[in-house]
């Protein structure tokens, strides 16, 4: 089948993104937040502009998943994190909640980039984190630990740029 060569694996990939983004985006612009998840731990995480790298890294180590995994862990991966996206997705339906983001303007030299992302991406889909969740996925997938610690880097950068409550991590 197509997961046998990288290139199928490679192409098995960006057919799930592009499966999976419209509904996340559909999710996001229509289904209005009502709830706020934040706790009191919530406010003594800083906002790191910097980790925006670590945080948009999330599709590359997707992309090592596909170069690096035997085509048998390689679909078994993608089925986990294609589960993991519809059920944050059920949990986006039934607790919509905003994500109070910093301005753009508070990234400094990053300005752009957080102005794009915000743009693109509205502060809803919260809980729970797909980027979270697909990334611990991978990389406790690829069987290795600095795949694992990539993984959980990607997780919790979702705090450091401010699109997640502590909540969505769990």
């Amino acid at each position: 089948g197509w997961n046998r060569s990288f290139g199928g694996r490679l192409a098995t990939t960006g057919v799930l993104i592009g499966v999976t983004m419209p509904v996340y985006m559909w999710i996001n612009h229509t289904v209005r937040p009502r709830f706020d998840l934040s706790v009191p731990l919530d406010s003594y995480i800083p906002f790191l502009p910097w980790t925006i790298f670590i945080y948009l890294s999330f599709y590359v180590l997707l992309l090592t998943a596909a170069a690096l995994s035997s085509p048998d862990d390689y679909g078994r991966i993608q089925k986990t994190v294609l589960a993991a996206n519809f059920l944050c997705y059920g949990g986006f339906i039934l607790l919509p909640a905003h994500y109070p983001r910093p301005l753009p303007q508070e990234a400094g030299a990053l300005e752009g980039i957080f102005a794009w992302l915000f743009s693109n991406d509205a502060p809803g889909n919260t809980f729970p984190s797909i980027h979270a969740a697909a990334s611990l996925c991978v990389g406790f997938g690829l069987k290795r630990w600095p795949w694992r610690l990539w993984g959980a880097a990607v997780a919790v950068s979702i705090l450091t740029v401010k699109q997640h409550f502590i909540l969505d991590l769990f």
